[in-house]
């Protein structure tokens, strides 16, 4: 019940009345859901909110955007297109300027639904609804009958030129009819006639600016129509005319002209304007037929002008051409409508639009500026290249059409002027155009990839550097003329750009100045470079620039002195060949005579490429003089006859030049060849004299030599000594002449030299003489490696293997020669058993080498270290522990692993057992290389631990606060940090700074001990590393090894005396406290009663009255002097340094200074609270005793009362007795209080308020004493 009431009030709503009609009109098939979600969207809410509750807006458009979302206005958006739209879209309008309610919703609101087509809405509307609304009587009740019938029509006008506008819209030529009010009773005849005269008057203009359309109006305001342009506007015309001509045979308008031509009425005028319909009708029938007509024909090309306008590949049009101008030529020869001049050239104007338009999709500006981009300017030239013959080729095609048209169908339209050249101009002015743009783009990008070249251009010489950059610059500058082009809002293939004319000739000025630039630069880079090679390469890189008119006119002063140049480098090769032939430089990796013959060719290779070279370029001028200047006929003037007389007059002398140095080349080559003959020809005798017996000598020989076998250990030890033994070594036998002959052989056929069947054959052996030298090279040095590197514990292990792999190379001394044919099976044979003696050897040396390198990487990570702060020395000690801990965990790894080492080894010697006495001594040996290791593994922590508090005599005793002298001095911080605190009656140090675990130098190990423990913690790592083998049961590690290694003695000695010197200077420093042990060791309380005592035997020299009315302790002054005493003291402990670094160690003594001035302070406590203590004693008795006399007196005695009367002269007696004293009292007590807080001791502020009023309270306790003894009397 409350929804149904909620949605009843929203639809009384005004936003929920818009949004509900809103939803009538445009919801169609949008499922309920959705649609609410799009009237919830903000814009729409917005909008529709604004409209209701604003009453400045009076718009509210509810229409689709183009992705077909619900979009809302409140005013009309600027660029509204609804061509697209395919939904019915709605307006509100305000008719008053007022916020919307429940009551003024009706009266004030005015909407409308409107399509895509709102001209025909708005005429229908107009005709259908309006007008009938208007023709209603009773609506026109309040009007006079003259202005009923004006509004009534003007509004018909209304309605009819909405009629014409619609079908303008529509392409069509709609005739309006007049209202049918015209033929009421109420017009007269005349008013009638005349509204049918302007009906005829306007359908007159209508039909004949129908009949007048021509297809040239494509053309207006730049347009650019192609054949199917043509199509559509004969397709359209013909539609237009054949509607007009039904209109004009509708039984309205005939009734209507009929009417006209019976009225009585009529007059001249009217009846000439019948005449002139009537001939409008029959051309509106002639110009019909035309357009059929025409229609009829072009449809015949309607695939071609597809094919013109949608083609995927622009070269495939030139396939078009031919059947097309065919069919054209057919249709001028048949079609008795198309056979003007005019549709002749304009459907060929139309034509070329479809070309033009097809080219610059295939070339335009962006494409041209890719290729560019990609360093691919050849692509560029070509698809322009290719576009200009495309373009070219319909032209042609064209023209021979003209011929045919003319000699063979001899059309009608030949004997006119359609194919003067005039007319033919016309036709193709704009392809014409489009064809020269292509040409100027092509001149740009072969500029540009001219140009392009200047980036890559180096030039040598003295002045090279400067030049070069001055290239660069040229470089940048043309680079920016192409970004002129680049960057332009037009696209440089579009025709209509008539900023490209300007831009471009800009451009061709600008690269001129460029190029007289760049000549200056050839010209001195050319004059600056000495060589032929490097001015040769100066012109390779100015390739394609030498061709532009400027650089070649600079270029040809340079010409005969190039010529010249060359001539006198041959010369000079020429006199360097005589001068070194006898005796010519070969390089070093050659032999002899090929390395001469590599030589002399040499000369060849250098001068070869320079003469070609050379008369390529004299060749060649003339040929590229002539096309560069074909190409720049823009950029240049003609020469004159006289210019070119002149230069053909230099090339000729060139040329004559050039003969000459051709002859002297020529016989310098035949010098060169007959050296490279006689070179080749003594290396053939020498040959003849080397025999084959070289290759009967044995593959091996044998060296005796004696070689020193030391091992690692030993080598690393001053005292060890090498041992020295015998060995024979074994080389490979290979004559040298041999080698010789082989070499030459390689390279002389490498030089395309035929050499002698001698050395052919024995060279055809060469890869095979190769292979066995390299294996038994391989075998050698194998062989020598051992024997010459084994020492004596592994000499014995390998022994048998080496006695056997001796027997097996013994031919290779005595039989086996480089001819015999079981050669490869001997080097097979010694090979294998070198391999695998070479293996067990490899095993040994490697896993011994692998066993040092564990230990030596172990090493490189130290068994101790230190932090960037001082430590205490329990967490130094603890650090080093956890340090070990994982080292020895690691190392445990090692040795395991040294053992499965060890079993390798002993797995390749399968001839030697386990208990034999040289795997014993083998192992005794590799055992002795691991204590090696660990030895300096141990010696590196000692070395780095000595280091570190081997702190020099000048580094001592430096204290934090100490000058900027020290500053270089703490900068490192000392290793250990220490406490000196006191313990009962002792100054001691402490291993550790945490105050929760402190731990005494006595009792326990001190700092120095503990230290000395880190020490030997470091030859802890033998005893994680087994050794093999022992020399008794309880040999099975390192550790005892390594206390006795005497290097490692020798260090822990000298540890130990750096520690023994610190902990002297440590001693001293420790005595600077002890003189202030009186303050823990002395009794304090026994000290403070002899301080009284002392103060009763002077007080004992006063009289005896006086004794009795003072108590006996010391005066203030005493007090003062003893509490001084241990100020004093406390400023000698605070001025004690600390903390103090003495060498290795940071010493902290504050404890210690702490302690003391704690103890310093109870001393000074037992004086200051001594007189406290009396202070308030005294106070609070006095006042005890006042209040007890004032109580006491309160009592009031009575006759009789004995025993009041004598409690009341007690009191009295008191008073009287103490009267003196207490007046004495209250000076020395402020005098207390003073002292006290002198002192710094605290004195509370109650007890200072009652020693004030004591004097006050006294005097009236005695007044009171004297009224009671008054009373008493």
């Amino acid at each position: 019940m409350n929804d149904a009431l909620t949605a009843k009030k929203k639809l009384a709503d005004p936003t929920g009345i818009t949004r509900q009609r809103v939803s009538l009109a445009m919801m169609g098939t949008n499922k309920p859901d959705k649609w609410e979600k799009m009237l919830q969207e903000k814009e729409v809410h917005d909008s529709v909110d604004k409209f209701v509750n604003t009453k400045e807006i009076k718009l509210l458009l509810v229409t689709w955007d183009t992705a077909g979302n619900l979009v809302a206005y409140n005013a009309m958006p600027r660029n509204m297109n609804i061509n697209g739209m395919k939904k019915k879209s709605m307006a509100f309008f305000k008719t008053e300027c007022v916020g919307l309610t429940p009551k003024n919703y009706n009266r004030v609101i005015f909407t409308i639904e409107y399509t895509n087509t709102p001209l025909e809405n708005l005429s229908n509307l107009s005709r259908g609804v309006f007008l009938p609304l208007i023709k209603n009587e009773l609506n026109r009740d309040q009007w006079s009958r003259a202005a009923s019938q004006r509004i009534l029509f003007e509004f018909n006008a209304f309605i009819s030129e909405l009629y014409v506008v619609v079908g303008e819209s529509q392409g069509k030529t709609l005739l309006p009819l007049p209202p049918q009010q015209i033929f009421d009773t109420a017009v007269d005849e005349l008013h009638r006639l005349g509204i049918l005269e302007q009906s005829l008057t306007q359908w007159t203009k209508q039909i004949k600016h129908a009949i007048a359309k021509d297809p040239m109006l494509l053309f207006k305001n730049g347009g650019t129509p192609d054949p199917l342009d043509e199509l559509r506007f004969w397709t359209e015309k013909a539609d237009d005319l054949k509607q007009i001509e039904e209109q004009l045979r509708s039984d309205e308008l005939q009734q209507l002209i009929e009417y006209v031509r019976q009225s009585d009425s009529i007059e001249r005028n009217q009846v000439l304007l019948l005449d002139e319909f009537d001939k409008l009708n029959q051309e509106l029938r002639r110009k019909l037929y035309e357009a059929s007509s025409n229609v009829c024909f072009l449809k015949s090309l309607h695939k071609e002008f597809d094919t013109l306008r949608d083609c995927m590949e622009f070269l495939m049009l030139q396939e078009v051409y031919a059947p097309l101008m065919q069919k054209l030529l057919l249709i001028f020869k048949h079609s008795d409508c198309y056979n003007t001049v005019d549709r002749l050239q304009v459907l060929i104007q139309q034509i070329n639009n479809s070309i033009i338009a097809q080219a610059s999709k295939y070339v335009n500006g962006e494409e041209i500026f890719r290729c560019l981009d990609d360093d691919n300017a050849d692509e560029a030239v070509q698809k322009i290249q290719e576009t200009i013959d495309c373009c070219q080729r319909f032209k042609s095609i064209f023209l021979e059409c003209k011929s045919v048209a003319l000699n063979t169908l001899k059309l009608p339209i030949a004997d006119n002027d359609a194919w003067c050249k005039s007319s033919i101009d016309k036709m193709f002015f704009r392809f014409d155009i489009f064809i020269e743009r292509c040409r100027d783009a092509m001149s740009f990008s072969k500029r540009v990839q001219q140009f392009s070249k200047l980036e890559k251009i180096y030039i040598g010489g003295t002045s090279g550097k400067e030049l070069t950059e001055q290239i660069r610059e040229i470089y940048e500058r043309f680079h920016k003329l192409i970004k002129v082009f680049k960057d332009s809002s037009y696209d440089m293939m579009d025709i209509t750009a008539q900023q490209f004319d300007a831009d471009f000739y800009e451009f061709r000025r600008n690269t001129k100045e460029l190029e007289k630039r760049l000549a200056t630069i050839l010209c001195k880079g050319f004059d600056d470079l000495t060589t032929m090679h490097s001015r040769f390469q100066l012109l390779d890189g100015f390739e394609g620039l030498l061709n532009r008119p400027i650089l070649r006119d600079e270029f040809q002063n340079k010409q005969f002195l190039l010529i010249e140049n060359f001539a006198s480098e041959l010369r000079g090769l020429q006199q360097q060949f005589e001068g070194n032939k006898t005796s010519p430089p070969i390089h070093s990796n050659l032999p002899q005579y090929s390395g001469a013959v590599a030589w002399c060719r040499g000369f060849k290779q250098r001068i070869l490429p320079s003469m070609n070279k050379l008369k390529q370029i004299i060749g060649d001028k003339k040929q590229l003089a002539s096309a560069s200047d074909r190409e720049d006929s823009k950029d240049s003037d003609q020469e004159s006859d006289a210019a070119d007389a002149q230069k053909s007059e230099e090339i000729n002398r060139s040329k004559e030049r050039i003969r000459e140095i051709d002859h002297i080349f020529s016989s310098f080559i035949n010098d060169i060849s007959q050296f490279e003959r006689e070179q080749i020809a003594q290396w053939k005798d020498e040959i003849n004299a080397t025999s084959e017996e070289n290759l009967k000598k044995n593959v091996l020989i044998k060296l005796e030599c004696q070689t020193a076998t030391t091992t690692e250990s030993q080598a690393e030890s001053d005292t060890s000594q090498a041992s020295k033994r015998s060995i024979s070594r074994i080389e490979v036998n290979f004559d040298s002449a041999l080698k010789k002959l082989l070499r030459e052989a390689k390279y002389f056929q490498k030089y395309n030299i035929d050499i002698p069947k001698k050395a052919a054959d024995i060279h055809v052996k060469a890869d095979t003489f190769k292979q066995q030298t390299c294996q038994l090279q391989l075998i050698t040095n194998k062989y020598n490696l051992m024997v010459s590197t084994l020492s004596e514990a592994e000499l014995p292990l390998l022994q048998e293997y080496i006695d056997k792999l001796d027997a097996t190379l013994l031919p290779g001394f005595t039989d086996i020669s480089w001819k015999s044919r079981n050669v490869d099976e001997f080097i097979a044979d010694v090979q294998h058993q070198t391999n695998a003696v070479f293996k067990i050897y490899e095993t040994m040396k490697s896993n011994v080498a692998k066993m040092r390198s564990l230990l030596t990487e172990f090493g490189a990570t130290p068994l101790c270290e230190r932090k960037n702060k001082s430590v205490s020395m329990d967490e130094f000690a603890d650090n080093i522990d956890k340090i070990q801990k994982a080292q020895f965990v690691a190392l445990s790894h090692i040795s395991d692993e040294c053992g499965t080492l060890m079993q390798q080894i002993h797995s390749r010697l399968t001839t030697v057992s386990a208990g034999d006495p040289k795997w014993k001594n083998y192992i005794k040996f590799v055992q002795t290389e691991i204590l090696s290791e660990l030895a300096k593994v141990v010696q590196t922590s000692i070395d780095w631990l000595i280091d570190q508090i081997a702190v020099t005599a000048s580094n001592n005793c430096a204290t934090e606060d100490d000058d900027e002298d020290t500053d270089t001095v703490l900068a490192t911080p000392a290793l250990i940090e220490v406490h000196m605190a006191l313990f009962a009656d002792q100054i001691k140090f402490t291993t550790s700074t945490s105050s929760k675990k402190t731990k005494v130098s006595g009792g326990h190990k001190d700092v120095w001990d503990k230290m000395q423990s880190v020490v030997m913690s470091f030859f802890k790592i033998g005893e994680k590393m087994k050794k093999f083998i022992g020399e008794s049961d309880d040999d099975v590690h390192f550790g005892a090894d390594l206390l006795q290694f005497e290097a490692l003695a020798t260090r822990v000695t000298k540890f130990e005396e750096l520690l023994t010197a610190n902990k002297a200077e440590c001693e001293q420093y420790r005595q600077q406290f002890i003189e202030f042990e009186h303050l823990y060791k002395k009794d304090r309380n026994k000290e403070f009663k002899e301080f009284l005592a002392t103060s009763e035997v002077e007080n004992d020299e006063q009289p005896a009255a006086e004794e009795q009315s003072q108590a006996k302790i010391p005066t203030l002054e005493r007090f003062q002097e003893r509490i001084q005493f241990y100020k004093e003291i406390e400023e000698q402990i605070d001025a004690k340094d600390t903390p103090l670094k003495i060498g290795w160690l940071k010493i902290d003594a504050s404890p210690l200074k702490q302690a003391l001035e704690t103890w310093v302070s109870k001393w000074s406590h037992t004086f200051t609270s001594f007189l406290k203590e009396n202070l308030v004693n005294k106070i609070n008795d006095l006042y005890e005793f006042m209040d007890n006399v004032s109580a006491g007196l309160k009592t009031e005695v009575q006759s009789g009362d004995l025993e009041g009367l004598k409690f009341v002269l007690g009191l009295i007696h008191q008073v009287r007795v103490r009267h003196n004293e207490t007046l004495e009292m209250f000076e020395p007590l402020s005098n207390t209080v003073k002292f006290l807080r002198n002192n710094n001791v605290e004195v509370e502020d109650d007890c200072v308020k009652l020693l004030e009023n004591a004097s006050l309270k006294w005097e009236s306790t005695v007044d009171k004493v004297y009224q009671a003894k008054e009373k008493v009397n």
